[in-house]
């Protein structure tokens, strides 16, 4: 099959971001979570969604926003960010030949 690409990368990370703060129970917080990816916080702001990788990433984050304040932010890319590309190389999964397509109403 195929590999996951870049950007479904940057969508997990973040979704783990928001998992990793449920499963901690984080009550009341302000949470930033920030990213280099300005096409991953566009696919998790629009209404449109065209992923159900993203889809699922948006409710994970709805549902640390139901208790918590949680702000994305696109930050620049900067040197070093090339090991965390590569480490992120090591990880990728297949994707799936189908496409779901979801979008909020």
């Amino acid at each position: 099959g195929t590999n996951a690409t870049i950007f479904q990368a940057e969508i997990h990370a973040i979704q783990l971001c928001a998992e990793e703060m449920l499963n901690k129970h984080f009550r009341n917080s302000r949470i930033y979570i920030l990213s280099d990816s300005q096409a991953a916080l566009k696919a998790i702001a629009s209404y449109t969604i065209s992923s159900k990788l993203v889809w699922e990433c948006q409710n994970t984050l709805r549902r640390v926003a139901q208790s918590n304040q949680v702000t994305l932010l696109w930050i620049p890319g900067h040197e070093g960010n090339e090991a965390a590309d590569r480490l992120a190389e090591r990880f990728r999964v297949p994707s799936p030949r189908t496409r779901t397509n979801l979008r909020n109403h």
